[in-house]
């Protein structure tokens, strides 16, 4: 009776383990579809972004009188943006090259835990990853001030 014990013992284990591996590839694939459509989106974004920019440009070059104020707050947020995405392609390459593509996503967790935090405190990375969110959100705010709804959205998406 014992031997069929373990005999059974040894299968539930077999199929545990087998679960587990076949979720965890599922868990994989489920994030990379996500990067590659939020990739897809961003390029849709950056697209638009580009061709408003444009647009405001050319106007503040055809009208300055009515458009120079709009141009400059514009070139202020985008460099205010591309400061934080730079911020944030740090911190995912930090985060890539420390956890790698283990699959071990506990282990993945305590080291990107590790990377950003000392304790309760942030580290140097978190630290810095925060400030550059906190500097975006202000940047947010006082280009947003007229706009109350869009500002509170930003403080809402930014908030730390």
């Amino acid at each position: 009776m014992k031997k069929y014990l373990y005999i059974l013992f040894s299968i539930a284990l077999l199929f545990t383990i087998t679960a587990c591996n076949f979720f965890n590839k599922q868990t994989t694939e489920a994030f990379d579809a996500i990067e590659l459509n939020v990739e897809a989106a961003s390029l849709d974004k950056s697209k638009e972004i580009e061709s408003l920019m444009k647009t405001i440009t050319d106007s503040a070059m055809a009208n300055p009188a009515v458009y120079a104020s709009a141009y400059n707050h514009m070139n202020e947020f985008h460099t205010k943006s591309e400061r934080l995405l730079t911020e944030l392609q740090h911190v995912r390459g930090l985060i890539n090259d420390q956890v790698g593509e283990s699959g071990d996503f506990e282990k993945m967790y305590e080291d990107t835990d590790q990377l950003l935090f000392n304790g309760d405190q942030p580290s140097e990375n978190g630290a810095r990853f925060i400030k550059a969110i906190q500097d975006y959100n202000l940047t947010a705010s006082d280009q947003l001030f007229f706009f109350p709804e869009a500002e509170k959205m930003a403080q809402n998406a930014f908030s730390i």
